[in-house]
């Protein structure tokens, strides 16, 4: 993929607009944040590449000890813990928003909600795994803690960034 100069100032930009997003938190575990709403909008408007790319290179800037995730933290240890599934799981998000971002309408709606689907299966199964959890229960546990509670927030999040890509779009913030 080549990128122009426009190309990297906006996933510069998107990278920034994540961290942001996780700073803005509700602590719990894993936190309520307002990354949801970010990954899905930089879907939206970058398409399935750029968005994806956006999203890696956040965990990448992650990875390397800045405190770009949830809480101000940053670092190995903040990904591979119990939620770093979650924070793993927006790039399913982002890749999925972006297939349908040049659909419009409906088609972007589902796409984000697969999107947001497919980063609940993958944290919970990443958190599952890192709680050695063993039974169906478990399975169910981390359903009640991990994704129950965020479920109507995270439509709700959805919801503004169906609304905000059609305005962005408009003003001229758009990669795909």
């Amino acid at each position: 993929m080549r990128l122009k100069l426009r190309d990297i100032s906006y996933i510069a930009a998107a990278v920034a607009i994540l961290a942001a997003s996780a700073w803005v938190s509700i602590p719990s575990s894993p936190p309520f944040t307002l990354q949801i709403l970010a990954v899905c909008i930089i879907g939206g408007l970058f398409g399935a590449k750029k968005a994806v790319l956006s999203v890696l290179l956040y965990i990448a800037v992650g990875l390397v000890g800045m405190p770009v995730f949830s809480g101000f933290r940053g670092g190995a240890a903040a990904l591979a813990g119990e939620t770093g599934g979650y924070v793993v799981g927006f790039a399913f998000t982002a890749l999925i928003t972006g297939l349908f971002s040049g659909k419009g309408g409906r088609h972007l709606a589902l796409g984000m909600l697969l999107g947001l689907i497919a980063c609940y299966v993958f944290g919970t199964v990443w958190y599952v795994a890192l709680t050695n959890a063993k039974s169906a229960a478990a399975v169910g546990v981390a359903l009640l803690r991990c994704v129950v509670p965020y479920i109507v927030p995270d439509v709700l999040k959805l919801s503004v960034a169906y609304l905000a890509i059609p305005r962005l779009r408009k003003a001229g913030i758009s990669l795909s």
